[in-house]
C-alpha cells in the first residue's frame, strides 16, 4: 500500500493554514503545517514532503525567498 503524498503548509494566517491542512487531509494527503519560513526550514530538516504550499507574502522572510532556499537545498 503507498503512502499518501506529504505537502508541507506555510502560511501566517492560522485559518489559512487549517483551512488548507483540512482540505488535503480530506482528500488523501497528509498536511503539515508551518507559520512561517522559519518553522519551515525547521519542518524541511525533519522530513521530505512531496509538494509545498507557500504564502508568498509572509512577513519576515517571504515565501519567494523560502522557495529559493528549497530549490537550492531540496529536491
Amino acid at each position: 500500500m503507498s503512502r499518501p503524498g506529504r505537502v508541507l503548509v506555510v502560511d501566517d494566517e492560522f485559518e489559512v493554514r487549517s483551512m488548507l491542512a483540512d482540505y488535503l487531509t480530506r482528500n488523501g494527503f497528509e498536511a503539515v503545517c508551518a507559520e512561517d519560513a522559519a518553522a519551515a526550514r525547521a519542518r524541511l530538516e525533519e522530513s521530505a514532503y512531496d509538494a509545498l504550499l507557500i504564502d508568498v507574502s509572509m512577513p519576515g522572510e517571504n515565501g519567494f525567498s523560502l522557495a529559493r532556499h528549497v530549490r537550492e537545498h531540496y529536491d
